[in-house]
């Protein structure tokens, strides 16, 4: 852990992980380290490091409110793993993001298709309330893909490839019966 002094006296805190697991690790040490006094809060953001914050991102925050420990703040599917949600959901999901996946393991559980081997979409570890759009922007040059989450003030940058694969039970994989936070439809027709 890697406490940092920012803007007016808080601190951000920095968990550093040795396992790559495609865009659900930060969850896995979460999990670990939230009992540690520079980790214990009653909600967290969730974001990759191919993000910018707007300007507004700031006000944003301040404005969540995690007094239902259960609540997760999400934009609609495939939400880029981005989200804010309260301490209950790191309880509710326990260890199960230890679990090794693959990237198409992960796109899956990303697109809410399906959950892979107990690991499934944070969504179905609490409350979901739906925090703004997800809009294209434009692409870099670079050819990453710029996406802009407007009610959390986040720009994320991806390569957009193929959709994920059918959620096949043979290769561990159990279909969900869950919604799509955008449309109630599920993802494969967001």
């Amino acid at each position: 852990l890697v406490p940092m002094e920012a803007e007016e006296g808080d601190v951000v805190v920095v968990i550093g992980v040795e396992r790559h697991n495609f865009d659900l690790h930060g969850f896995a040490a979460l999990f670990r380290h939230r009992d540690d006094p520079l980790v214990a809060a009653h909600g967290y953001m969730y974001v990759h490091c191919t993000v910018t914050f707007e300007p507004r991102f700031p006000a944003v925050f301040e404005r969540l409110n995690f007094t239902d420990p259960l609540v997760i703040y999400g934009a609609p599917c495939p939400s880029s793993n981005i989200f804010a949600f309260g301490a209950g959901v790191v309880d509710a999901y326990g260890s199960s993001y230890e679990e090794p996946i693959g990237k198409m393991e992960g796109l899956l559980i990303e697109h809410a298709r399906g959950h892979v081997r107990g690991v499934k979409p944070l969504s179905e570890w609490g409350h979901i309330v739906r925090f703004g759009n997800r809009s294209i922007e434009g692409r870099r040059a670079d050819g990453r893909i710029i996406l802009s989450y407007t009610g959390f003030g986040i720009t994320k940058y991806i390569k957009w490839g193929p959709s994920p694969p059918a959620c096949v039970q043979s290769e561990g994989c159990v279909t969900m019966k869950n919604r799509c936070i955008s449309t109630g439809r599920g993802c494969k027709d967001c």
